[in-house]
């Protein structure tokens, strides 16, 4: 489950990152965020990637620990929302003003533009996290297959 959530959260964010930069028509979008249904896409691949993870965190953790286990698993989980909020502004920002700068011109036109160039890039950043996260869940999927379960033989006690 952690690899599909995965999959089609990078889906969603791979179809808002590879909009075209220069001309790009109302339809583009309409097609990305209403056909496809991005923002659905990117919020049940979310919600399948955090639900299985969880569960793989709760299940792990002895019984009179998973209180605390959840408690870490909550605090991590909005620490990277607060830090990828922070991180995609300020990459988002960097990337408009280097694209405006590459462009020789102040223009409102070309300034929009910049803008929605240096979005691109995180868009794309954020793919490659995402193939990332992909990988790591794959493996972690493939080293669980690979495991093999503790039998415990009963023995007769004399």
């Amino acid at each position: 489950m952690s690899v599909i959530g995965s999959a089609l959260a990078g889906l969603s964010v791979l179809l808002l990152g590879t909009l075209p930069a220069q001309f790009f028509s109302h339809v583009d979008v309409i097609w990305r965020m209403f056909i496809f249904g991005v923002m659905f896409i990117f919020g049940v691949g979310g919600g399948f990637f955090e639900t299985s993870n969880n569960v793989i965190i709760l299940g792990s953790a002895p019984e009179h620990r998973r209180g605390i286990a959840s408690g870490i698993s909550a605090m991590v989980r909005n620490t990277g929302m607060v830090f990828g909020v922070t991180l995609s502004s300020t990459l988002s920002s960097l990337r408009s003003e280097y694209h405006r700068k590459a462009m020789f011109s102040a223009v409102n036109e070309v300034r929009d533009m910049a803008v929605i160039m240096g979005v691109k890039d995180v868009f794309i950043l954020a793919f490659i996290f995402i193939i990332i996260c992909v990988s790591v869940a794959l493996l972690g999927t493939l080293y669980t297959n690979q495991k093999k379960p503790l039998s415990i033989e009963k023995t007769s006690m004399r």
